[in-house]
C-alpha cells in the first residue's frame, strides 16, 4: 500500500488515536502514557493504519449518503403535504437519528473489529 504516513502527537491527556484518509495519524499523549512499550504503540498505529487501508471513511460516507437519498423522498413528500419549517426540522432530526442507528452504530463496531484484525496482521508482518 503506497501511502506516506505521518504521526502527530497531540499534547492532551485523552486516551485516543485517530487517522485521516490522507494517512495522517494523530495519537494523544494520554494514549502514549498508556502504552508500556513500543509493541503496544505499534498495535495502535497498525489499527489506525488499517482504517485507511480498508477505506472505512469512504465506506461510511457512501452508506450514509445512500440512507439520506432513500429517506429524502418520503421526507420531501411529507414536507410537500405539510409545508412548514417545523416539519423540515423534525425531518432533518429524524434523518440524523436514522443514519446514526442504521449506519454509525453497527458499522462502527464492524469497522473497529476489522481494523483490529488487519492492524494486528500488519503489525505482525512488520516484525
Amino acid at each position: 500500500y503506497d501511502k506516506n504516513w505521518t504521526v502527530t502527537v497531540v499534547d492532551q491527556p485523552v486516551k485516543n488515536a485517530f487517522v485521516l484518509p490522507s494517512g495522517n495519524i494523530f495519537v494523544f499523549k494520554g494514549m502514549l502514557d498508556l502504552c508500556e512499550n513500543d509493541d503496544q504503540l505499534g498495535i495502535i498505529l497498525g489499527h489506525e493504519m488499517a482504517h485507511t487501508v480498508l477505506g472505512h471513511v469512504a465506506e461510511k460516507l457512501t452508506m450514509a449518503s445512500f440512507v439520506q437519498v432513500v429517506l429524502l423522498v418520503p421526507m420531501a413528500v411529507l414536507w410537500a403535504i405539510l409545508p412548514n419549517d417545523g416539519v423540515a426540522l423534525v425531518a432533518d432530526w429524524f434523518i440524523d437519528k436514522v443514519i446514526r442507528l442504521i449506519v454509525d452504530l453497527p458499522f462502527s463496531r464492524d469497522m473497529e473489529m476489522e481494523a483490529d484484525e488487519v492492524g494486528l496482521t500488519m503489525a505482525a508482518k512488520a516484525c
